[in-house]
């Protein structure tokens, strides 16, 4: 068994957006949530970001290997189940991977307010949706991969589908989205 650390970057092909649902539930009960009423886009946005402990903007490491597994669907290496291999043999080291600017490799601090019409599911009613807009993203990600089951490069190859067919976020390619698509280089 062979497991090795290999450090991926993540570039963005289209917008990353974002809906963390897990954030917009307010847990403190010493802090109280504007209701629909007295919320801004601005304040609904921002519990809907994902941030580290010191304010840092980032994406859960968890999407981007879900998106390797989506993206490895139909797909084989040798005679065995590509999404198998990938379950088995990749996972993220970090929890978090942190934006950034993929020409600079410097942090993003800022994001913009994407404010659209919905559907809402339940009621079929005519909803505004609004969701942080990161224009220009990236991030490295080193990632555990154990060659019993799968290569880099066949990691890096899937990645490259995953991408234009998965991709991360709200409203990605996987569920009808043009957001959130993606291409990987090994750093």
């Amino acid at each position: 068994m062979t497991i090795a650390i290999h450090t991926l970057k993540f570039i963005g092909l289209s917008p990353l957006l974002q809906d963390n649902a897990a954030q917009m539930s307010n847990t403190n009960p010493g802090i109280k949530s504007p209701t629909k009423e007295d919320e801004t886009p601005q304040q609904h946005v921002e519990g809907c970001v994902y941030r580290d402990g010191e304010g840092r903007l980032y994406h859960p490491s968890w999407a981007l290997r879900r998106s390797l597994e989506r993206g490895a669907t139909n797909k084989k290496i040798g005679k065995l189940s590509a999404p198998g291999l990938v379950r088995a043999g990749v996972f993220p080291s970090e929890e978090e991977a942190m934006l950034i600017d993929p020409e600079t490799g410097e942090p993003i601090t800022e994001y913009e307010i994407l404010t659209v019409t919905g559907v809402n599911k339940t009621t079929k009613g005519r909803i505004v949706v609004h969701r942080a807009k990161f224009p220009v993203w990236g991030a490295v990600v080193p990632f555990e991969l154990d060659d019993d089951f799968i290569k880099v490069d066949h990691v890096l190859t899937l990645y490259q589908i995953a991408g234009r067919i998965a991709g991360i976020g709200a409203w990605r390619p996987e569920k009808s989205g043009k957001y959130g698509r993606y291409r990987v280089e090994q750093t």
